[in-house]
């Protein structure tokens, strides 16, 4: 049973869409129910148009008070009208019920920003991150969404260890540096490795070869 409406009430007003909630709960439910994947299809000229039962909307919808096929499909009628759903051609001949979603359709669902309000600067964009922490490898989108939930206080705290970080990881020990990913999802970010790296950095080994002199190698009969 559908619990919620998701439709934006104030785009219908603002478009004066002659639509109630009887309406919304009707789009909402055929989002739900075509996304998950359950009605059978038809494809018309790169146009996926998904069967419709009647039965199901009703079904779903106790509230909506209507319990026809005909009081469904006048509804549907409706909103093919105003272009949010679109109709098959071959319902007209056949008996069944197959819709897409029209043109107007994602306009319910979106809300355009008013010119005025602008959208502060990131502290510190997702690129300059992914190029700092120079390990261009893994899910860059996953990366980026993580990145995008981020609070500013917190990338700002990355961009200050980052680089200090980043060189604990020499090029020969480059697979040792976690994927963006991994350091992102992880909270890497609050590890003392991380917020002390050179201080955790592993110390450089003298690689000048030495000779032990506690052992004479002279032979016998030798003078040291």
């Amino acid at each position: 049973m559908k619990q919620v409406i998701t439709v934006n009430q104030r785009t219908i007003v603002e478009l004066k869409y002659p639509l109630d909630l009887v309406d919304c709960a009707i789009i909402d439910f055929l989002t739900e129910y075509t996304h998950a994947g359950r009605p059978a299809k038809k494809l018309l000229e790169n146009t996926v148009y998904y069967s419709v039962s009647w039965d199901e909307i009703v079904t779903n919808l106790p509230l909506i008070g209507i319990q026809t096929r005909n009081g469904i499909q006048k509804r549907l009628k409706g909103l093919c009208d105003l272009k949010i759903l679109q109709m098959h051609p071959d319902n007209q001949q056949t008996a069944s019920s197959f819709y897409a979603f029209g043109e107007n359709y994602e306009k319910l669902f979106f809300i355009q920003a008013p010119a005025e309000v602008q959208k502060p600067a990131d502290v510190y964009p997702f690129e300059d991150f992914w190029n700092d922490y120079d390990r261009k490898e893994g899910k860059k989108p996953a990366a980026a969404a993580i990145w995008a939930k981020l609070k500013p206080e917190i990338k700002l705290s990355i961009k200050a260890n980052i680089k200090a970080y980043v060189d604990t990881f020499p090029p020969d020990r480059k697979f040792a540096q976690p994927y963006p990913t991994t350091f992102l999802n992880g909270r890497y970010w609050e590890n003392d490795s991380f917020l002390n790296p050179v201080k955790n950095q592993r110390p450089v080994k003298d690689a000048t070869p030495r000779i032990d002199i506690s052992k004479n190698t002279a032979g016998p009969g030798s003078f040291a």
